[in-house]
Formats: C-alpha cells, sequence, structure tokens
C-alpha cells in the first residue's frame, strides 16, 4: 500500500514537473520572439540619430541654434515617440 501512494505521487509530480516545463519552454519561445535584438536596437538608434540631425539641420537654416541640452532633449523625446516639431 505504501508503495502503491509512493509511486502515485511520483507519477502526479512527475506530470506535474513535466507541464510547469512545457509552460516554461513555451513562455521563453514567445518572450523571445518578442525581444528587439541589438541590431534592430542599433538600426532603431541609427534612425532616430539621423531624424533628429535633418530636424536640428533644418532649424539652424531658419537660425535658430541647437544647444548639446537641446540636442539630448530631441533624442530623448524622439526615444519616446513624441518627437519635436
Amino acid at each position: 500500500m505504501i508503495n502503491t501512494d509512493i509511486h502515485a505521487r511520483l507519477v502526479a509530480l512527475d506530470a506535474h514537473l513535466s507541464k510547469i516545463e512545457g509552460q516554461l519552454r513555451s513562455k521563453a519561445n514567445a518572450d523571445s520572439d518578442h525581444l528587439a535584438t541589438n541590431q534592430e536596437l542599433r538600426d532603431r538608434y541609427v534612425a532616430l540619430s539621423a531624424q533628429v540631425g535633418r530636424e536640428e539641420t533644418d532649424a539652424e537654416k531658419m537660425g535658430h541654434h541647437v544647444s548639446a541640452l537641446e540636442h539630448s532633449v530631441r533624442m530623448w523625446m524622439d526615444r519616446r515617440g513624441t518627437g519635436i516639431s
């Protein structure tokens, strides 16, 4: 009787562990699919830097000097997706 009880508990434990391992694998696969790669982040930074550079060039053509602080604020705003016009 004791051996059967232990065996049943071990089978139940194995089933539970298998279920949890499957959930963790599924979660890891889903999470990794949604993460940006280093190259994607680098490409986004280059695109944002170019956009800010164009905006600053346009502002300077109109006689407005862009300070280092303003440049940093523009980069921060563009990273947040709000942009400055």
